[in-house]
């Protein structure tokens, strides 16, 4: 192998070792990325604000550039790209109510670049019952507030509990079931028993739309907790 031959082999390994270790510092300078409380983070298109509460960890979608904008301390080139199955492991939060505000919660429903707000009108001790978590309350400025749409109220815990919109009906379907009786039998005038006779009966029975079993609002509430708006 001549001389000439052999330099090249020796400054290819070298570049390719290079190109490893760079390589692998990168993958690992990403894998290592931290995610603090207030981070913006992506995955794909969606951009969400982190929020962190000791050992738990929540995410808030950010509705439209102009929601973005909205918020001065805001920046886009401080949003962090993570993996999906990163994303994934935090919990979605709708919960916020006005920074500096009458307290009032309410539970977001995005759609696309717009959405709805629901007024939550639960005690607090309803709220926990339902599964409401204290710490997923985001706070958010007038101008966010307002770009949601008003709809009615959620006022039971079964309507908190399912996280659907409080305005759109809930289909039921009807339950169809047989009863059948114990045998009966009618003596004949000639002293013989005749053979017992069933007669089936069909009911069906149709759930109320808010038929969700025992909710919070079977508890009596706490009277030594205010409404849920004092908070």
């Amino acid at each position: 192998m001549t001389t000439t031959i052999k330099t090249f082999f020796q400054y290819s390994t070298f570049i390719a070792i290079c190109a490893f270790v760079i390589g692998f510092i990168g993958t690992s300078q990403v894998s290592a990325q931290v995610i603090s409380d207030g981070d913006l983070v992506r995955a794909d298109q969606d951009v969400y604000i982190i929020k962190i509460v000791g050992p738990k960890t929540y995410k808030r979608l950010i509705l439209n550039p102009e929601v973005f904008n909205s918020y001065g301390h805001l920046r886009w080139d401080n949003i962090k790209q993570v993996s999906q199955a990163t994303l994934n492991t935090y919990t979605t939060s709708t919960l916020v109510r006005l920074f500096q505000g009458d307290g009032a919660v309410y539970r977001l429903f995005p759609e696309g670049d717009t959405g709805v707000k629901s007024h939550i009108q639960l005690t607090p001790y309803q709220f926990q019952q339902a599964g409401g978590d204290w710490n997923s309350i985001y706070e958010i400025n007038q101008f966010e507030l307002a770009l949601y749409r008003t709809i009615i109220s959620i006022t039971t815990g079964g309507q908190f509990s399912r996280g659907t919109r409080p305005d759109v009906a809930i289909t039921t379907t009807p339950t169809t079931i047989t009863l059948t009786p114990f045998p009966t039998t009618t003596p004949s005038t000639d002293g013989t028993t005749p053979p017992s006779t069933t007669n089936p009966s069909v009911i069906v029975i149709t759930p109320a739309p808010d038929d969700t079993g025992l909710v919070v609002d079977d508890y009596p509430p706490d009277p030594s907790i205010d409404a849920l708006d004092d908070f």
